[in-house]
């Protein structure tokens, strides 16, 4: 049963599903943070007991930050850069969208 909350990209690569949560982060290199709406953290939870992989994805300028959803609720309090880096995956500058997804199910 999932909850409310829907990520904004739901798919399936080499066969497992896959669920990404879009964020925009807000604040500065001290306190970076995003803003959910109520049950997506929750949703991400369910889909991945039920066998998918989830994420959360924002840039900073042209830098992909790929978060797994273990430290999704984190990004609600804020984190700073060089915490940021330490939990995601992280993606320098324009790079392709299939690198991002190799980063994704490397999980």
């Amino acid at each position: 049963k999932f909850t409310g909350g829907i990520p904004d990209t739901l798919g399936c690569y080499q066969g497992r599903g896959v669920a990404v949560e879009l964020k925009e982060f807000k604040g500065t290199a001290a306190s970076y943070w995003v803003r959910y709406r109520p049950g997506q953290v929750r949703w991400l939870q369910d889909w991945e007991k039920a066998g998918g992989i989830s994420w959360v994805a924002s840039t900073i300028g042209t830098e992909l930050y790929l978060i797994p959803r273990q430290h999704a609720a984190k990004l609600a309090d804020g984190v700073n850069l060089p915490d940021l880096v330490k939990i995601s995956s992280y993606i320098k500058g324009k790079q392709s969208w299939e690198h991002a997804a190799h980063a994704i199910v490397k999980k």
